[in-house]
């Protein structure tokens, strides 16, 4: 079933702030619908190369709302899968203001919807769960850096809300396990200290460590004991 249609994985979401469009070119020529095959086509170069061009998918989008009977859905749904690689940065919902309601309904940008949602919501274990599912991977299947978008923005997350975590906590927020999962960790200076929890906030490592970092004697006691993060 498409994501969609998953009840526990709908979300409400309130709308994002309306996108300030500066169109390409210059006076009348910038709202002339002759110019849509031309986005249209760079929309499919940049999911062929993946180097998202937000201009042009907002210029298109606009010619959509305004000329509704020339509307391509697969490519409203091209640019949207490439804004959701774009994460954390917010170009997803930048796009999606200017798609239809009836076109977000529709397949398979409701489908990205519900992505967005979980991972806009901090639900990384539900997204992963759902990006395995077999229409969800050929969903993405043409999108480079999906899962890295992914990932770092989940990192991010945690690094701003946790000091310290569980190896669990990154196993299911990443989707990622065993030697993988160490690899990452220690790409983003990421180290294991007393307890066997793993330091994440940027008051430790991934600020560079030393001294005067987040919690007094626990860092002291970390300092001592830091070592390479290594599951499974």
């Amino acid at each position: 079933l498409p994501l969609s249609l998953n009840p526990a994985a709908r979300r409400r979401r309130p709308p994002p702030p309306p996108p300030r469009v500066q169109l390409r070119g210059a006076g009348a020529s910038r709202y002339n619908p002759d110019t849509i095959p031309e986005l249209e086509a760079a929309a499919k170069e940049q999911l062929r190369t993946g180097k998202f061009d937000l201009d042009a998918s907002l210029a298109l989008l606009v010619l959509y709302q305004m000329f509704p009977e020339r509307t391509d859905v697969g490519a409203a749904s091209d640019i949207l899968r490439l804004a959701l690689a774009q994460l954390p940065r917010g170009d997803f919902d930048v796009c999606l203001h200017l798609v239809p309601a009836s076109l977000q309904a529709e397949e398979p940008i409701a489908s990205l919807v519900v992505l967005a949602d979980l991972a806009n919501n901090g639900e990384f274990e539900e997204l992963w769960g759902l990006s395995r599912a077999p229409a969800t991977r050929e969903l993405l299947a043409e999108v480079p850096g999906f899962d890295a978008a992914v990932r770092e923005f989940a990192a991010v997350s945690l690094g701003r809300t946790f000091a310290r975590v569980k190896p669990s906590m990154l196993e299911a927020n990443l989707g990622l396990k065993g030697g993988e999962l160490e690899a990452f960790c220690q790409a983003r200076g990421w180290r294991k200290v007393a307890g066997g929890l793993v330091e994440v906030g940027q008051g430790g490592a991934l600020a560079g460590g030393g001294g005067g970092g987040a919690g007094g004697a626990g860092t002291a006691a970390g300092a001592a004991t830091q070592h390479r993060v290594r599951f499974g």
